[in-house]
């Protein structure tokens, strides 16, 4: 069972902000090429993109 621990959610969010901004990504597919502090695409779930560490 996967958990969210609010600090490293926000760095995260943070990087990946960064992340999107340094690379022009305009397409959802381009994100789940993130990988940065750990995090990388893991899967779509319920419709939703999992990032996971």
């Amino acid at each position: 069972k996967l958990k969210t621990i609010s600090f490293f959610a926000k760095r995260a969010r943070g990087e990946m902000c960064s992340y999107i901004i340094r690379n022009q990504i305009i397409k959802v597919d381009d994100l789940k090429l993130f990988n940065n502090k750990g995090y990388s695409f893991e899967s779509e779930h319920n419709g939703e993109i999992l990032f996971v560490r």
